[in-house]
């Protein structure tokens, strides 16, 4: 992790802009797909993912465009076209990716999981509205400015993580890396401003299988590393008014852990 963050962060000009470039480009087609499945209507009652709004998926790649070459400053020449790029396939559902100040990429101590299905559902809330992205200008901010758009726009996050994970799990089989250049950048980012193990919340959605590992990890005390950036909450107070915010299937979960932020 420290030779790729080293990679990431090494102050180049040149490589962040070719980085730079490359990322406008998959964004670009995923935008472009995305508005093809949904057109101009931003209206429209369209689930994409399994989980997500049209005008969710569409408002995180626009932004994510934008910020490219208006907060990051990548030169794109005119008229310049995405090559060779390949827009997810519908039912590939990203990996879920919770919202807020985490590490990323270390070993945690885990606590056994609390099914909290039976918890309150609490109104849903989004606690970083006011994130501002355009705060990390410029090329050797890239990282930072990605790793704010992940966590404002969780559906640019989660697309993400679910190519890190699907070439980290099946990389002998390949599988898509158009945002391969965002990961890397975003896990740089988060790995160079891990200097302190601190106790964090996470919370989300798991399936049965899932909720089973971890219990039997807790029990056992094992360490979890967690792919990409795994981000959580300050308190469990917190972490429990984020879960109550999510809709869908699964064991609704908390775990807590004590790993480098």
């Amino acid at each position: 992790m420290e030779k790729l963050a080293d990679f990431f962060n090494a102050g180049d000009a040149e490589r962040a802009q070719k980085l730079g470039e490359h990322l406008y480009n998959s964004v670009k087609t995923h935008l472009d797909w995305i508005k093809g499945e949904g057109g101009e209507d931003l209206t429209i009652d369209k689930v994409m993912f399994k989980k997500y709004q049209y005008r969710d998926c569409r408002e995180a790649f626009e932004a994510v465009f934008k910020n490219l070459t208006e907060v990051s400053k990548v030169e794109i020449k005119a008229e310049e076209a995405p090559a060779g790029e390949v827009a997810p396939a519908e039912g590939e559902a990203p990996v879920e990716g919770d919202a807020a100040e985490g590490g990323e990429g270390d070993a945690a101590a885990v606590d056994a999981p609390v099914d909290a299905a039976a918890a309150p559902v609490l109104p849903t809330f989004n606690p970083f509205a006011d994130m501002d992205p355009s705060t990390a200008g410029g090329l050797d901010k890239m990282g930072e400015m990605l790793t704010m758009c992940a966590i404002k726009y969780p559906f640019f996050g989660d697309l993400v993580k679910a190519q890190l994970m699907k070439f980290e799990f099946n990389s002998e089989c390949g599988g898509e890396t158009t945002l391969a250049a965002a990961a890397g950048l975003i896990g740089a980012h988060v790995s160079a401003g891990a200097t302190a193990s601190k106790e964090a919340w996470f919370s989300g959605l798991v399936g049965g299988d899932d909720f089973d590992e971890l219990t039997e990890m807790a029990t056992r005390k094992d360490e979890i590393l967690f792919p990409g950036m795994m981000t959580g909450w300050a308190d469990k107070e917190q972490a429990l008014a984020h879960l109550g915010s999510l809709t869908g299937d699964g064991k609704r979960v908390i775990y807590h852990a004590t790993t480098n932020i």
